[in-house]
């Protein structure tokens, strides 16, 4: 699936439940093949620390993740369409902070700490490292 950039001052400025409504429409499925999915949805390529089941990786320099519910797919969606514009160098200085739309103001702390962890884990993987 071809993902366009996202418009971050668009979205930092939707109020909570416009943003709420927007995320879900975005949560779509980004994996193309369900034998990729059965390869992306193993123990290593999970992300611990996120509310709901999450899985990125990179496979031959392409970006896959999934999660299991449609909130988190569509925050993970949006984040990624930055992700996969980005360099090694880049991805291990993002934070949280350069999606000011995920905030406990218009998400739950739960979701802000979703975020964080799977940021966490795309440095792992630009670093080599697996878990």
């Amino acid at each position: 699936m071809q993902l366009d950039k996202e418009d971050l001052d668009f979205l930092n400025e939707l109020e909570p439940s416009d943003l709420y409504e927007l995320i879900v429409e975005k949560g779509v499925d980004t994996v193309p093949t369900k034998e990729l999915l059965d390869e992306l949805c193993i123990d290593d390529n999970r992300v611990y620390g996120c509310q709901s089941l999450v899985w990125v990786n990179r496979i031959d320099d392409n970006w896959y993740w999934e999660s299991n519910a449609f909130f988190v797919q569509g925050l993970i969606n949006v984040v990624m369409t930055h992700v996969v514009h980005m360099t090694d160098e880049e991805i291990g200085k993002i934070k949280v902070d350069d999606f000011a739309f995920i905030c406990p103001e218009k998400v739950t702390w739960g979701r802000v700490r979703g975020i964080e962890s799977f940021l966490r884990k795309l440095k792992l993987i630009v670093n080599g490292e697996t878990k």
